[in-house]
């Protein structure tokens, strides 16, 4: 499909200026369906019931019951549901399709061929939150991000994301929800199905250069390794060994972000005692 015959299907839908020029279009094999509703600025729910979960993106909170309402939220989720309600998207399923909820994990075009994952990052109602099992795209959502940054778009409007704190806080909100294994956030309502070492200090936002760490709490003597997984792969930074937790459980690392470490947020997977816990480190 070239983009002037996606155009025809829908030609008053024209966003091809900045990072959306260079999109890809939806392969041939992408799957045509309606979309029932935006459940949220970053989940779907098509016509037979399937919930669908934008990979490699985070839209402010705006229906978790767990949680309150955060900056944007609403808007996000006013604007993804103006582009999709009762609409025909196309997608693809990510490396891994589904996360342990059920939901499956996909890239969005709307049917004029605007890669919907992408242009929401652009406009400014999302930003960047990829993981390792589903990395496709990482280059082309940090370019987007930076462009909406650098404009001063939607939610990068707020003086508390343009200086990092609101966008940590959100950060560390999605990423400790994070099923372990699968890297998208839990639905609201699901439950963990098992009990899990305690992140007690977030590594946040760190520059490149800089020191980052992380603090968890298990129990005592428990054996525990960290992984710290950038787009290039595991760090190998020093700082990352095995270690044991102490008398009273607790067990921490620090490390170095290498000067040229692709800025965006990357996990940070802690298993202690066999039991894995997740948070993220957001590189700036």
């Amino acid at each position: 499909m070239t983009r002037d015959e996606a155009a025809e299907e829908q030609p008053t839908r024209q966003v091809l200026e900045g990072c959306l020029a260079e999109a890809p279009l939806p392969p041939d094999d992408a799957t045509k369906v309606r979309v029932t509703r935006a459940i949220d600025g970053d989940t779907l729910e098509f016509f037979d019931g399937t919930r669908v979960r934008l990979i490699g993106i985070n839209t402010p909170e705006s229906v978790d019951p767990r949680r309150p309402f955060q900056a944007y939220g609403k808007e996000a989720s006013a604007y993804t549901k103006a582009l999709t309600a009762n609409q025909e998207v196309l997608y693809v399923p990510g490396q891994t399709p589904r996360d342990r909820y059920g939901r499956l994990l996909a890239w969005v075009w709307l049917t004029d061929g605007t890669f919907l994952n992408a242009l929401l990052v652009r406009d400014g109602y999302a930003q960047v939150y990829t993981f390792a099992d589903n990395p496709d795209h990482a280059d082309l959502l940090l370019a987007c991000q930076q462009e909406a940054r650098e404009a001063g778009r939607g939610l990068w409007a707020l003086p508390d994301y343009q200086d990092g704190q609101m966008a940590a806080d959100m950060d560390r909100e999605a990423i400790t929800d994070a099923p372990r294994g699968v890297g998208e956030p839990e639905a609201a309502g699901d439950e963990p199905q098992s009990a899990a070492p305690e992140v007690i200090r977030e590594p946040g936002v760190v520059s490149r250069g800089a020191t980052a760490y992380v603090e968890v709490r298990t129990r005592p003597g428990d054996d525990c390794t960290i992984s710290v997984i950038y787009k290039s792969g595991p760090s190998s930074a020093q700082g990352l060994q095995a270690k044991q937790a102490n008398g009273a459980g607790i067990v921490s690392w620090s490390w170095k972000v290498g000067t040229r470490t692709t800025p965006g947020t990357w996990p940070v997977v802690i298993t202690c005692g066999g039991q894995t816990v997740r948070t993220g480190v957001t590189v700036r």
